[in-house]
């Protein structure tokens, strides 16, 4: 044989080897990362409460399940991509962005803020992202939660004309609520079922601030608007 072309065959099949092991490092990275913790959640998202749609809702009619799947990723953190976090289940992730799913959303501008990008009530493929905070603001297990904890964050990401948006309550965001994850299931070393809706009866209750995401990941402020959701949650 050409020394030339068994050369050739060589980088070939050696490429093809190579990219083969990088496609199967690549799925078991991504098998890792949808399973993300052994806190796999089953969540479901309501409507409305009395006939007052709440401004998250789910797919459903009146409420709709949503569960683990291979496309649905419904998980507490820790996860292998927060290196940071430890072991502490500090944030309840719903990422529906590579499935048939989607919840929907409407925007009520509040505090003289402009009408938001779109107008009505709308159904996204994205994220929504709830995390709890101790007193001081540090990150707190859901796992711990005895009772209740009202100073806990909602973020509800989603892609509106090729813009990605992020609208966000948090006890880290000036001039915004929080949310109130409460524990409805504590086994006597850990909470396995909750509830998670905005916090009643606390400065901007309700009020979410709207971002947009520009060039390098830059974020604008649009204003204020109202979020309002009641979501239950379980593990397994």
């Amino acid at each position: 044989m050409n020394p030339r072309s068994a050369a050739l065959g060589c980088r070939r099949v050696c490429f093809a080897a190579a990219l083969l092991s990088l496609l199967a490092l690549g799925s078991i990275l991504l098998a890792a990362q949808k399973s993300s913790s052994s806190y796999n959640i089953t969540a479901t998202l309501y409507n409305d409460v009395n006939n007052n749609p709440y401004a998250l809702q789910s797919d459903g009619t009146n409420s709709a399940v949503y569960s683990p799947s291979s496309s649905v990723l419904t998980y507490l953190y820790p996860s292998p991509a927060c290196t940071r976090c430890g072991t502490t289940a500090y944030e309840w992730a719903l990422d529906v962005t590579q499935s048939s799913r989607w919840f929907l959303l409407t925007l009520t501008p509040l505090n003289g803020s402009p009408a938001g990008p779109f107008s009505g009530t709308q159904t996204f493929n994205g994220k929504l992202r709830s995390r709890c905070f101790d007193p001081g603001n540090n990150v707190y297990s859901w796992l711990a939660i005895q009772s209740q904890d009202t100073n806990c964050a909602m973020r509800v990401n989603f892609t509106y004309g090729r813009t990605d948006y992020t609208l966000v309550m948090s006890p880290l965001e000036a001039g915004t609520g929080t949310a109130t994850v409460i524990c409805t299931n504590w086994k006597g070393s850990l909470c396995s079922s909750w509830t998670d809706l905005p916090t009643a009866g606390v400065a901007n209750a309700n009020v979410a601030h709207l971002y947009s995401f520009g060039k390098g990941g830059a974020q604008t402020l649009i204003g204020s608007y109202a979020l309002s959701f009641y979501i239950t949650l379980t593990h397994p």
